[in-house]
């Protein structure tokens, strides 16, 4: 992929135009672009000049990294929210970080109330104001990770450095199309400690999670009821789907793998015929984006038979037909 091009019509008058210049496609890759009318919950009363409303975009079926550029618009300059009498500091485009907090980039045309911001490597909220980067963070998030442990069960950690004036975290998970169910609620460490700092460390489980591969954010809730979400992650339950065979059926040939790109872990793999029965065993090395092949599979007999995968604690069965 070189470049695609989006103009989305959000409420027809603030349309954003996406420039996707790299990423990594799945056949349902997706980008979902939304518009709240509203301040964003990072936003606070201390700034000067900022957009009541802003812009989310999440993928879906895209690997990193990505690059892209983005132009939006208000419709009108006057959209633009002006707290104090005056305010010297130009107006630019802001990107939320849950992490870091706001992100300043790009440029801003007052006469035509667009803002344009190229080479982003990552997607997330984007608005406009002016020193959205001098606002202190209610949360400092380290890091938000997630695996699934021996149980097939997934287990979600996270780290704050600080925490102001918080309510409480929602740990989230989403479908493939983006439906969130909302699996548990946290107390904050600062709140049961009496204490912003100190470097505080969380985890949940999630005791049912979905077949296949899950996705999981953190959403940081504040004591006014304004909220922010983590980045992100994916867990991988299941290879199905994510590693291919072929070819299917096979005739006196061997069955061949394409492992995705990021799959570094050896695999152990075992032939089994239609009554379970454990015909041949071994190992694959899944390094990268690669493709290595079973020669036992061409010994086999015509059949049905299963071929066994587990990488780690991450188990699937193929199903072959040998003719």
């Amino acid at each position: 992929l070189t470049s695609i091009s989006l103009s989305i019509a959000v409420l027809s008058f603030k349309p954003i135009t996406i420039q996707l210049n790299a990423a990594g496609l799945t056949g349902s890759a997706q980008l979902e672009v939304n518009l709240t009318s509203a301040a964003h919950p990072g936003m606070s009363t201390d700034v000067t000049r900022y957009l009541p409303f802003y812009w989310s975009v999440r993928p879906t079926g895209m690997t990193s990294p990505f690059s892209y550029n983005i132009s939006y618009t208000t419709g009108q300059h006057s959209d633009m929210v002006l707290v104090r009498d005056s305010d010297p500091n130009p107006i630019k485009a802001y990107k939320w970080d849950a992490e870091l907090g706001w992100l300043k980039g790009g440029s801003y045309n007052e006469s035509t109330a667009v803002f344009t911001w190229n080479g982003i490597t990552s997607f997330s909220d984007f608005t406009g104001g002016t020193q959205l980067e001098e606002l202190p963070l209610p949360v400092h998030l380290v890091s938000f990770t997630g695996h699934m442990d021996a149980r097939r069960k997934v287990i979600t950690q996270w780290q704050t450095a600080s925490e102001r004036n918080m309510s409480h975290f929602t740990v989230e998970r989403l479908d493939a199309r983006g439906n969130v169910t909302a699996l548990g609620k946290i107390q904050p460490m600062s709140r049961l400690k009496n204490q912003e700092n100190g470097g505080f460390r969380y985890q949940f489980t999630d005791e049912d999670p979905v077949e296949g591969r899950g996705y999981y954010r953190l959403k940081m809730v504040d004591l006014d009821g304004s909220y922010s979400y983590s980045s992100t992650i994916a867990v991988q339950l299941s290879m199905e789907g994510v590693v291919k065979h072929y070819p299917n059926p096979l005739h006196h040939s061997a069955v061949t793998f394409d492992f995705p790109a990021g799959e570094n872990d050896d695999l152990y793999w075992k032939i089994l015929d239609a009554t379970g029965r454990e015909i041949a065993k071994g190992n694959l090395e899944a390094n990268g984006s690669r493709t290595v092949s079973l020669e036992e599979t061409k010994e086999l007999l015509p059949g049905f038979y299963f071929i066994h995968l587990e990488k780690g604690e991450v188990k699937t069965n193929l199903r072959i037909i040998v003719r």
